[in-house]
């Protein structure tokens, strides 16, 4: 479709609409100039005349956004363009709810996203305009993988220095799109992980996938899945509906065919397609305990003509062929191994009804596609669908889409063993050596940058069971892309991602061999943490600080300690309470004496927990020193399961910026164990106070009580732990 501007621009202006826009709209010719004409009005032209602009109107294919997302592009006649994303809602509250809700992160963070400019209503529609981000970033404009990409083939020591500033740019960008997102809700909505895997459920993959059978509504042949339908299927043997799962979730059961009655469309979105040849159509099979989802394959090219026969309120009969039907099967012949599959039963039994996750307003799809860099700026784009999710959804799908995408590029030479090193340094926080850019340096370096960002920027951790849900539903959620867009093999890369999650989320929630251990939890022992603040006095500090306002003048100085000021203005002390409170573990504050060891003796004979908590500047004072130095020189007599020691550092003190490598010496020359890092958080702190928790516990039902120290005892050092 064309139309021509000559009274409105020029006679030289003409404006094209691609057929799939012109389909999806349904407009009058006139109501297309109305949009034209209102935008052409935000461009450099609109004060020009005699111009000759080629105008194009196209839908915007890829995404999996809930309104229809369409692109207008003004082309000059040397080639100068200027773009316009228009985003179409047919419901004004929608429409409303993502305006408020755009320009509340605009406030907030207005170098992060996409510039919006204005509403309109056309026809019914609601449209929300946003400039394209190439009009600010300029032409070099690039999706997020394509530029790790050119890092991987340049030369490793030309681009060093270049890949740092990239990558610290997008640690910025991670911090400040997450706190603009903190921004919009007041605070957090809590509800349990059951109830939230259940709202999401008809997002993720399907509990079978049907290849061959047919489908009938009454005695009505609606469509066949292939075209020839062997005389075998006439006897299909009937299933009920309680049946199903558990007769097609058989190991080595013979290939037949089933006939199965009263299955329903699943909802009105029951259409679905990807990349593939083929789409899926959307069925449900209730039952009293569980709702079965199968997905029937069908060719895309007839799809338009069986959904003119298919209705939401009639019921159908399937008859199938049995054979690999469940999702768990069709990924085993995509390459994902037993390790890295989940069945949805699965998956719901894992999510306990009792444990408890906190949803917050996120992105929703903030995938590597969805960042775009020039040089080293960088922006987010599609921000119109936020809705509340787990507070860990958005860095995890940007972290699995990563892995998804750059595994499809790696190398040949990148191994099996590459992949679980990157996951292993992320795990222990190690951040590799910046002048040995190795292909796995880089992502490990940027994948850290991710994390750190988020860290800095979230308002309270989630815990470690609640961001393992939302990367295993990230995961999940990619496997659910496979099968839509036809992937017959995954990259090796991304199976050992999701086997690594996966593992650590079964591992997390089942039930542990050890006997009983919620009774075991309710005795004094474990549900007691003794903490030690080794924090000096602000008139003692004031010989080797400048600036001693973080630190306390009572009886209670230690207590009174502020780690993080002035950007976290919180004592200590109600860190640590607030974190046993949230962990169900009681709190308790141990004093910071010569008789230090015999005091963390007692309480390990308790099975009680023992948290040091460290001021790198208060070692500077001779009195405090020598109690660590003392602690630590008795390690070998002395082995503490149960006590971990987390160094705290403040990276808005300008001071500690400037002296970290003094600092670093002498918590070297206090602990022999202690390993340097520069990266420091307020929320690695609390991070890592919570795993530290976790693990003495677990550390304290394996050998609490049952350990006799003889002679000089262990060799190991206490852990310690480098948390800000």
């Amino acid at each position: 479709m064309e139309l021509r501007f000559s009274k409105e621009i020029s006679p030289k202006t003409f404006l094209h609409v691609e057929d799939d826009a012109k389909n999806k709209l349904l407009w009058q010719d006139e109501e297309y100039k109305q949009l034209v004409m209102r935008l052409f009005s935000k461009t450099r032209w609109q004060n020009r005349n005699n111009l000759r602009l080629d105008i194009t109107l196209s839908l915007l294919r890829g995404g999996r956004s809930s309104a229809t997302v369409l692109k207008l592009a003004f082309v000059d006649h040397a080639n100068n363009e200027y773009s316009l994303i228009i985003r179409s809602h047919s419901s004004e509250r929608e429409a409303q709810e993502e305006q408020n809700n755009v320009k509340k992160l605009r406030i907030n963070s207005a170098d992060c996203f996409a510039n919006f400019i204005e509403e309109l209503n056309i026809s019914d529609q609601y449209l929300l305009i946003y400039e394209d981000v190439s009009v600010n970033m300029g032409d070099e404009v690039q999706e997020l993988r394509e530029s790790l990409f050119k890092f991987w083939s340049a030369d490793h020591k030309i681009i060093t220095d270049k890949f740092m500033t990239f990558a610290n740019n997008f640690h910025d960008l991670i911090e400040k799109v997450t706190k603009s997102y903190e921004g919009i809700e007041e605070g957090t909505k809590g509800i349990n992980s059951h109830q939230h895997c259940n709202s999401i459920l008809s997002e993720l993959p399907p509990d079978l996938v049907i290849n061959k059978g047919c489908l009938y509504q009454s005695e009505n042949l609606i469509f066949k899945c292939q075209s020839a339908i062997p005389n075998e299927a006439e006897q299909a043997e009937p299933i009920t509906k309680e049946q199903v799962l558990d007769k097609l979730s058989e190991k080595n059961k013979p290939v037949q065919w089933f006939k199965l009655s009263e299955i329903w469309l699943e909802d009105k979105d029951y259409i679905l397609t990807g990349k593939g040849k083929i789409a899926y159509l959307a069925f449900i099979v209730k039952t009293n305990t569980k709702n079965v989802r199968i997905w029937i394959a069908v060719d895309k090219d007839r799809i338009e003509n069986i959904e003119s026969e298919l209705d939401i309120e009639q019921s159908y009969q399937l008859i199938f062929l049995a054979e690999t039907v469940t999702f768990t099967a069709q990924l085993e012949k995509m390459g994902f191994d037993s390790q890295s599959s989940l069945s949805m039963i699965e998956f719901q039994a894992l999510c306990h009804s009792d444990t408890q996750v906190n949803l917050d307003m996120r992105h929703q799809d903030l995938h590597c596609g969805n960042v775009l860099t020039s040089g080293n700026s960088f922006k987010v784009i599609d921000v119109g669908d936020m809705k509340a999710d787990l507070i860990a959804s958005d860095i995890a799908r940007l972290e699995v889409s990563l892995w998804f995408e750059m595994s499809k590029q790696l190398p040949e030479s990148f191994s099996k063993q590459d992949a679980e090193a990157i996951l292993k340094n992320l795990i222990e926080n190690n951040v590799p050596d910046v002048h040995s850019l190795s292909l796995r340096n880089i992502l490990s370096r940027f994948l850290h940058n991710l994390r750190e960002g988020f860290k800095e920027g979230i308002r309270n951790l989630p815990d470690e069971n609640e961001t393992q849900l939302a990367y295993l539903i990230q995961i999940l959620l990619y496997q659910r892309y496979c099968l839509l867009d036809g992937v017959e093999e995954i990259p090796p890369a991304f199976n050992v991602l999701a086997s690594h999650w996966f593992s650590r989320f079964r591992d997390q929630n089942k039930i542990p061999n050890y006997v009983n251990i919620r009774k075991q939890d309710r005795i004094a022992g474990l549900r007691c943490a003794h903490f030690v603040y080794v924090a000096g006095r602000a008139d003692e500090l004031q010989d080797v600080k400048q600036n001693v306002n973080a630190y306390g003048y009572s009886n209670d100085w230690a207590m009174e300690w502020k780690p993080y000021w002035p950007r976290v203005k919180t004592e200590i002390v109600f860190i640590t309470q607030t974190i046993c409170t949230d962990q169900k573990i009681i709190h308790k504050e141990l004093l910071l004496t010569e008789d230090l060891i015999p005091k963390i003796k007692e309480a390990k004979e308790k099975n009680n927990i023992v948290v040091l908590i460290v001021d790198p500047w208060t070692l500077k004072l001779q009195n405090y020193q020598r109690i660590m130095q003392h602690y630590d020189e008795h390690y070998d007599e002395h082995y503490f399961f149960n006590c971990t020691i987390l160094v705290t550092f403040n990276s808005n003190d300008t001071e500690t910026r400037e002296k970290i490598e003094e600092l670093q010496v002498e918590l070297q020359r206090t602990f022999t164990q202690y390993k340097k890092t520069t990266s420091f958080s307020y929320n690695d702190l609390r991070c890592k106070l919570v795993n530290a928790l976790r693990r003495s516990k677990d550390e304290i039902r394996m050998y609490g009580k049952r350990r006799q120290i003889t002679g000089k005892g262990f060799t190991s050092k206490p852990t310690i732990n480098m948390g800000n």
